[in-house]
């Protein structure tokens, strides 16, 4: 009966870290502002699959079901590689971003490196100490 009360203090401590640990993923140092271009896509696919087989068109059905289950957008560019979206871009499951994927665009932005002290997610135990730069999207149209 004693250790209720130690259990839920620590549960509730516990439930007031969580927000802070999501909010620490989107701080970083930006490198640089500028802008880029590149196709818009899913990094598990990217990870796993290659470049060729993750920017194909036929491949857009299944980044779209990874993006539902809360997986990360990217854009994959032409010269400084992927680069995970963050930022208000990345609100809502990238709710605003979904119409781009798989297509190439133009961005302008704040690119980043995420803060080494923040834990990698099980994907990235996978593939060691991948931590790819960020970007937070300031503009973003379809490009050539």
């Amino acid at each position: 009966m004693r250790r209720r009360p130690f259990l839920a203090l620590t549960l509730a401590l516990g439930a007031l870290l969580v927000p802070s640990l999501a909010t620490a993923q989107q701080v970083a140092k930006t490198i640089k502002n500028g802008s880029w271009k590149g196709v818009i896509i899913e990094e598990s696919c990217y990870l796993k699959l290659g470049t060729e087989k993750a920017t194909a068109a036929d491949h857009n059905g299944c980044a779209m079901q990874c993006l539902k289950k809360g997986l990360p957008l990217g854009v994959l560019t032409d010269a400084d590689g992927y680069m995970r979206i963050i930022g208000n871009s990345s609100k809502d499951n990238y709710a605003g971003l979904t119409r781009y994927v798989g297509k190439r665009v133009a961005v302008t932005g704040a690119l980043s490196e995420p803060p080494k002290t923040i834990p990698l997610p099980p994907m990235n135990r996978v593939h060691g100490d991948y931590r790819p730069h960020q970007i937070d999207i300031v503009t973003i149209t379809t490009a050539k």
